[in-house]
């Protein structure tokens, strides 16, 4: 517990046996967290001072250092840095005992929140987040997504089942719409009712745009620019939506031949011919 810098500071004047008595006398202080007990004869016994020289250096310390009281050889520092350290433990327990209490009220509203899901017929995965359940909880109480949803408009989901028949399509929608306002952040009205209707997401969806290529960075762009609490609609990145989808799916530019570098490798070439062939010459003659 004690500072090392503080200890080299104040004992650098300390011979040899002097400093090995002092550590000794810490260290027993240190792990019973209580002054010395006993007399001197009996603080050499528990420091293992037995010659005369070592024992006239456990008294030097406990002269310097130490203050004799009726609790025993007492150091001012040594008590500091044990209250301090006691303290942290106190702290440290009540934390982990805070810390027990919020585990068990998440876990007592997480068996709610699953127990109303599943009396409107929906089971999610055990895993499930809390935020997520939250949303599910919503869509089904509310059910501000079926009533824009018609049979051309059917989104395309990990699963193709209707929406009736599926208990995890309801959680997926939750899903989509907690990555959108994500997404949108600060720039979404949090009052807004336009935008619990995911009608123009899953259009989005339905016209091919991917959620992680297309939706969610530009959503995040446009509403980086966005006045907070101005958005009131998904259709507000309609544009900016599609115009990602079309930077993706942009055929590559064909690419232009340097005339300049072809016509320089051409000439080159004919150079390399007309090299060869007098070489060629050469050697047919001198053969």
């Amino acid at each position: 517990m004690a500072r090392q810098g503080d200890y080299i500071r104040v004992t650098s004047h300390l011979s040899m046996l002097e400093d090995a008595a002092y550590r000794r006398l810490l260290d027993i202080y240190y792990t019973n967290e209580k002054p010395l007990r006993g007399d001197f004869d009996k603080v050499c016994m528990i420091v293992r001072a037995k010659k005369k020289q070592e024992r006239e250096a456990v008294q030097r310390i406990l002269d310097h250092f130490f203050v004799s009281t009726t609790d025993g050889w007492r150091h001012e520092k040594c008590d500091a840095e044990i209250r301090r350290y006691q303290a942290g433990q106190l702290q440290q327990q009540a934390r982990k005992e805070g810390n027990k209490e919020r585990q068990a009220r998440c876990r007592e509203r997480r068996k709610d929140q699953f127990g109303d899901l599943r009396e409107h017929g929906i089971t999610p995965p055990w895993n499930a987040a809390t935020e997520e359940l939250d949303l599910a909880l919503s869509c089904v109480t509310a059910q501000p997504v079926t009533r824009d949803i018609t049979a051309n408009q059917t989104p395309e989901t990990r699963s193709q089942t209707p929406l009736n028949d599926d208990d995890g399509v309801r959680l997926e929608l939750a899903r989509l719409e907690g990555a959108l306002r994500q997404a949108g952040g600060d720039a979404l009205d949090p009052n807004s009712k336009d935008l619990c209707v995911l009608s123009v997401p899953l259009a989005w969806a339905t016209e091919g745009c991917d959620l992680e290529l297309d939706v969610l960075p530009a959503v995040r762009a446009v509403a980086a620019r966005a006045s907070p609490n101005s958005v009131r609609s998904w259709k507000y990145f309609d544009r900016a939506v599609a115009d990602a989808k079309a930077r993706r799916l942009a055929p590559m530019p064909k690419g232009r031949i340097n005339e300049r570098s072809h016509a320089q490798s051409r000439d080159g070439r004919i150079r390399q011919n007309y090299l060869s062939g007098i070489a060629a010459a050469l050697a047919e003659a001198r053969g």
